[in-house]
């Protein structure tokens, strides 16, 4: 059944077309958090999205209340780089999450010994990102947290106005 599921996901998307899909992003709640980030804090969307997007498992809200709370943290705080970034998605996991704290800020730490992943967010190659992100956590390059850390780099990217394809 998952896997019909997923075909028929992928068929309703080609069947909507570029445009169509660019109207559903435009009303993700996670697409507005993203715009938000990037309007408070510019240049540090991407980063902050797809670093948080790495422990977003199991979150003690619904997505779009989440994801509004997480844009809001980022604003008062404003992180600059990778280490900065890292720490202040460990301070919002650690005060907002309940599940799984732990292994989370674990993963975290992890990220920080990945020097090359802000190289490659800053290519705004999704597949290179995609690769090395999955690399540093030893992580399914197609599990769930992987991928959709792959899809909040592309909305921090869509937020600073690029046009990526995918």
């Amino acid at each position: 059944i998952e896997q019909r599921r997923i075909i028929g996901v992928a068929e309703a998307l080609r069947a909507l077309g570029r445009d169509g899909i660019r109207v559903l992003e435009g009303m993700d709640p996670q697409m507005d958090a993203a715009r938000r980030i990037e309007l408070c804090c510019p240049g540090i969307s991407p980063l902050v999205l797809a670093v948080n997007a790495t422990v977003s498992y199991m979150i003690p809200f619904r997505g779009e209340k989440y994801w509004a709370k997480f844009a809001e943290w980022v604003c008062n705080e404003c992180p600059r780089d990778m280490v900065d970034v890292i720490e202040n998605v460990k301070r919002f996991t650690q005060n907002m999450h309940r599940v799984a704290v732990e292994a989370k800020v674990r993963r975290l730490d992890k990220l920080v010994q990945c020097r090359n992943l802000e190289l490659l967010m800053q290519k705004r190659d999704l597949g290179l990102f995609w690769k090395g992100l999955a690399k540093c956590l030893e992580a399914d390059p197609d599990s769930k947290t992987i991928v959709f850390a792959v899809k909040m780099l592309y909305y921090g990217l869509k937020a600073q106005g690029y046009e990526v394809d995918v």
